[in-house]
Order: structure tokens, then sequence, then C-alpha cells
């Protein structure tokens, strides 16, 4: 085992033992990875985890599927096809596209790079609320990451950032109330939308308190589990005006950003 597994185990089990779930708690959908991730992590499936279903439950994508979304870059974004190139890191599956190791993922979070440059410029801290392994991240040139997701997350983005070499701050849940930082940016990509109202008001009342100056959220705007919560209901706290209303190229979501009105 590797210095970055051990790391990364160890960070699990650290997690783990000083869990508090007082505001927050695991969403209903979110409650069968536990144990499956506390039965299957070790020093060979974090390896793969991008591929072995350790916490996703990832299918080779066809090559049409590819496709037709880099057909959606090219129709969006001037770009170099080595931008789009996966590091492979978690073993996924991939396509050699002119050289390049071609991903679902390092499509979708290059098309996110580029969608928030060119909308919110000028971006160099950010805090993402479910942000993965970390994905956008890794393509997000910034000076300040931190990320917050689930005990069954954090270990691979912790892996992930150490073996791409992004300083990445990773933070539970129920540390987010001891973080004390300005942000240019708050990101939720695809996470609000599989969560209670409770823990949306939570996450929502520490987006209040940090100010960050934009929100960018991506979501569903309908329920597909009985907790869910439609994004134009979310607890947007009032200092935020919507700026931008997009559909997402992708799938059937929403990207809404908002900016931070100084109230003072």
């Amino acid at each position: 085992m590797s210095n970055k597994e051990k790391r990364a185990l160890e960070f699990y089990h650290h997690l783990i033992k000083n869990q508090k779930g007082n505001a927050w708690k695991h969403s209903p959908c979110e409650i069968g990875k536990v144990d499956r991730f506390a039965r299957r992590l070790n020093e060979e499936s974090i390896k793969d985890f991008r591929r072995n279903g350790l916490i996703f439950n990832p299918k080779q994508p066809s090559l049409l599927h590819i496709l037709k979304y880099l057909s959606v870059l090219i129709t969006s974004f001037k770009f170099k096809f080595s931008e789009v190139d996966d590091v492979l890191v978690g073993n996924p599956y991939y396509y050699n596209l002119l050289g390049n190791k071609v991903t679902d993922d390092s499509i979708k979070a290059y098309f996110l790079k580029k969608y928030i440059e060119r909308e919110i410029p000028n971006v160099d801290s950010v805090l993402e609320i479910g942000g993965g392994f970390g994905a956008l991240r890794e393509r997000l040139n910034v000076g300040f990451y931190a990320i917050v997701d689930l005990p069954e997350i954090l270990p691979l983005t912790f892996y992930y950032s150490e073996k791409v070499g992004k300083d990445t701050t990773c933070i539970a849940p129920w540390e987010l109330p001891g973080l004390d930082k300005n942000f240019d940016l708050f990101i939720n990509v695809m996470s609000f939308q599989h969560m209670t109202k409770k823990n949306l008001d939570y996450y929502f009342s520490e987006i209040k308190r940090l100010k960050p100056k934009h929100l960018f959220i991506l979501n569903r705007n309908h329920k597909r589990d009985p907790t869910d919560v439609k994004m134009d209901d979310y607890p947007i706290p009032k200092e935020y005006q919507l700026i931008k209303s997009d559909k997402y190229p992708f799938s059937n979501h929403l990207i809404r950003i908002y900016r931070y009105q100084n109230q003072g």
C-alpha cells in the first residue's frame, strides 16, 4: 500500500470516529452507501474506485454517448482536445480519441470549468458542497478550494486530490460551521437534488453565514424521490439575486447563478 492509499484510509477512519449528526443526517438515498463503502474500502479497491462500484455504479458509456457529449463542447466553447484528457486516477472506463483518454467525467467537468470561467470571472476561492471525488476541482485553477461531502466520499476526494497534485481542503458536513473564510464562489452540482429539506436548511444557513460572492447551482427542478426538494423551493438567502438561468445540455437539469447583494 502506497502512502497515498494509506493516508486516505486513515482519513476515512478519522471521519468515522469523529462523526456527528446534530443538524445534518444522511439523506434516505445515501443510507445504503454507508455499510457498502465500509465493507469494500481497502488499499486495492480505492485504486479502482471509478470502476469497481465502491461508491458509484459506473458503466462503460457507448462511444456514441461520448461523441454526443463532445459535440456539446464543440458548439459551446473553443478548446483543445487535449484539455478533455482524463488523468485516469481511479481507473475509469475511457476511450482513446486522437491520443487523448476521454471519459464522461472529463467532458462534464471541462464543460463546467469553461462555463464557470465565462460567467463568473476572477474566481480564486471556491466552496463546493457535494464535490464528489474532485473532477471539477482538478480543472478549476484557483488558490483555495474546499469540498464538503459525505464521509463515504471524502476519502476518495482526499485520495484523488493527492494523486493529481491539487491541494484540496476536505470538510465533513458536521465540520462546516467551523469554517471561517471568504469565498468568491459556492458550487453545488447534482447534490442538493438528493437532500431532504432539513439538510438543505442546514447547508443554506451556512451559505448565509459565509456569504460567498456567487452561487453556482446545477440540479433538478423536479422531484424523483418523495423527500426531494425542487430547485424552485431551495431556501436561497434573500441577499442573493438570480442573475442567470440556463439549461444543462447533458441532462434534464438547470443551471442557476446567484450574486450576493451587499445589504450594508
